[in-house]
């Protein structure tokens, strides 16, 4: 049998589409070829690449004109997640102004009015802003965890925002969804911390906060001939693209609150420069 043509450069290596394949220059036979995987519908990628979060999140934008956002958006900027988010079984993308919430399978589409400065245009893929991928994190993360992505975002070394920023972005937010509770969290947030366990043990000394971390999320999901919304499980276990650089001390209670696991796509740069 013989080999299958190589792939032109501009599609070696990374997700494209049926219609840039076609546009290349392939065959439609060269897109079903043995060497080439379907990531989601309608779009190819060498069957030899790794699958990571970037990659998939890639792959349903391109399919969809979606913008990652929420989980999938904190992982590709390194936000600190706790443990029960770490798999990124299930990609969350945000329709563009006009479009309808993605309903595939492994997604959980949002449907919310994105502003053209909370889109960051990556090289890679689209993604929803630091502030903004913060706030919409407030309708996911419990307190403390809310609070630690907060730290995060205004960190010491290589900021991703400034205190003055976040409070002109909350001035813009009131009355959304998550408002209140990303108003709470900002009393407890300070700028120039080195890692998310400085803010635990701080938040340890001024006083109780509340994990209250969810275990579930509303996910659209499409598990047969019809579309609908159900709630889908965060699991628990470690994904394989993912290492664990250190993980906190438990709290009285004696649950361990986050840990700092990066998925490797969410290193930064990775996928917008």
């Amino acid at each position: 049998m013989p080999r299958p043509c190589p792939l032109p450069p501009p599609l070696l290596g990374q997700p494209f589409t049926i219609k840039q394949a076609k546009a290349a220059g392939l065959t439609r036979r060269r897109a079903r070829a043995q060497g080439l995987a379907s990531p989601c519908h309608g779009v190819r990628i060498p069957a030899s690449a790794d699958l990571t979060l970037l990659v998939r999140a890639r792959s349903l934008a391109l399919a969809t004109g979606a913008v990652a956002s929420h989980l999938t958006a904190a992982a590709l900027w390194g936000f600190p997640l706790p443990r029960c988010f770490e798999t990124h079984e299930v990609v969350h993308l945000t329709c563009r102004r006009g479009g309808r919430a993605v309903r595939r399978k492994d997604v959980c589409g949002h449907q919310s009015v994105l502003l053209p400065d909370e889109i960051i245009e990556g090289r890679y893929v689209a993604c929803t802003s630091p502030l903004r991928t913060w706030f919409d994190l407030a309708g996911v993360l419990g307190m403390l965890d809310l609070v630690i992505a907060g730290d995060f975002l205004l960190r010491r070394r290589n900021p991703l925002s400034t205190l003055a920023a976040l409070d002109t972005f909350l001035a813009t937010k009131e009355g959304r969804p998550g408002y209140r509770k990303a108003m709470k969290a900002r009393a407890l947030i300070r700028a120039d911390t080195d890692s998310p366990k400085e803010t635990e043990l701080r938040l340890l000394l001024v006083g109780p906060v509340c994990p209250n971390r969810p275990s579930t999320c509303r996910c659209s999901m499409k598990p047969g001939a019809g579309s609908r919304t159900r709630t889908c499980p965060m699991k628990s276990s470690r994904s394989p693209s993912s290492t664990t650089a250190a993980t906190t001390p438990p709290l009285p209670n004696g649950e361990a609150t986050y840990s700092e696991t990066r998925t490797r796509a969410g290193s930064a740069g990775s996928w917008w420069s």
